[in-house]
């Protein structure tokens, strides 16, 4: 009986995206609006998502939202340009190691229910999660359109969790994430956390204070004695 729910990021969780996703958007913001933004740390945002830091660069440069037509080209150029960069070098959506088997193998689990959510836009998210070879079939998800906050947008993932399981509550609840403001999301929301820490990264989730991460998903049953030690209850 599902009694508890792992919520994922994608770029640099499930997949090793982050770069090729954070040059598409910056490109994008040029092609479109003709701004060039050097984004090295998107934690200097206030919200880390697509939508939120999208307002917040049409604040600073136009004093006013983006309006739905100018989301939409946005969107489909970003779009666009992470295809291109798929069909020039399909490593650039490599996925994390052990990711495929893991999720095949917790969708099987009758304890955890399993969610998706991500700051990106749904349709370059979907994109990423299919040119590295997940399927996200059957798996209830939340994205940029659904709020500005990832706080909101795991806790939208939730809801959606709870609904399709006629559940109430839930006893344990983890995010997954790569990210600090993954883990502050997690902190804000008082649920627990697991960090995805690749090789190559730096100790950024260290210096946030997070003690429990993972290199990756290769050891299945490490994760899962993970997720039953920090999981929170809701």
């Amino acid at each position: 009986m599902i009694m508890n729910a792992v919520i994922f990021d994608i770029d640099g969780t499930l997949t090793k995206t982050s770069q090729v996703d954070a040059d598409c958007f910056v490109k994008a913001i040029e092609n479109v609006f003709s701004i060039k933004v050097d984004i090295t740390d998107w934690s200097q945002y206030k919200n880390s998502t697509d939508s939120g830091i999208t307002e917040e660069i049409f604040q600073k440069y136009f004093r006013r939202l983006p309006s739905p037509d100018e989301l939409s080209t946005l969107k489909s150029d970003f779009v666009d340009l992470l295809k291109k960069s798929f069909n020039m070098n399909p490593k650039l959506f490599n996925v994390v190691p052990g990711v495929c088997t893991m999720l095949s193998n917790l969708q099987k689990n009758q304890q955890w229910a399993v969610g998706i959510a991500s700051g990106c836009w749904k349709s370059s998210a979907l994109l990423k999660l299919q040119s590295a070879g997940i399927s996200s079939v059957g798996i209830l998800a939340a994205f940029s359109e659904d709020a500005i906050s990832r706080e909101d947008i795991i806790t939208t993932a939730l809801v959606r969790i709870k609904n399709q399981y006629g559940l109430r509550d839930l006893e344990k609840i983890v995010y997954v994430g790569d990210g600090i403001w993954d883990a502050r999301a997690a902190r804000k929301l008082g649920i627990g956390f697991l960090g995805i820490q690749l090789e190559t990264d730096n100790k950024r989730l260290q210096d946030e204070g997070v003690m429990d991460i993972l290199p990756n998903f290769l050891d299945y049953l490490e994760f899962i004695r993970a997720l039953e030690r920090i999981g929170k209850r809701e």
